[in-house]
């Protein structure tokens, strides 16, 4: 541990932390809106109600310093989570929106499991 504080101080971790923050904020910042308006849309679509279902979530990490064109989505437990960067202030909505249909759809039909089942085997 004592390794990592001492590397930490010596590269001035916190410094260029500091002065990257507000590029991190001002993107952060633009794509609030257009995530919102997705999921929003969604829901529409959907017809389903916007809602925090019982703790889960749906997160969306803007990492400026990964490659342009990655997305990278996981799940958590119940947490989903996509981190991507921005390219010319835009993301890849498409691909954040196929995570988020999997955050809304999943607990639909894992509730339906047993009748899934039952309609397959007939």
């Amino acid at each position: 541990m004592a390794l990592l504080k001492d590397f930490v101080a010596a590269v001035d971790l916190h410094g260029i932390w500091l002065a990257v923050r507000p590029l991190y904020e001002r993107e952060t910042d633009r794509l609030h809106d257009p995530l919102s308006h997705m999921i929003v849309a969604t829901n529409l679509y959907l017809k389903m109600p916007a809602s925090t279902e019982g703790g889960r979530r749906f997160v969306v990490v803007i990492e400026p310093m990964l490659s342009p064109h990655l997305v990278n989505a996981r799940i958590y437990g119940t947490d989903y989570v996509v981190v991507l960067s921005p390219v010319d202030g835009k993301i890849q909505m498409t691909d954040v929106r196929h995570v988020y249909l999997h955050y809304v759809i999943e607990p639909l039909l894992e509730a339906r499991a047993n009748a899934i089942d039952r309609t397959q085997r007939s």
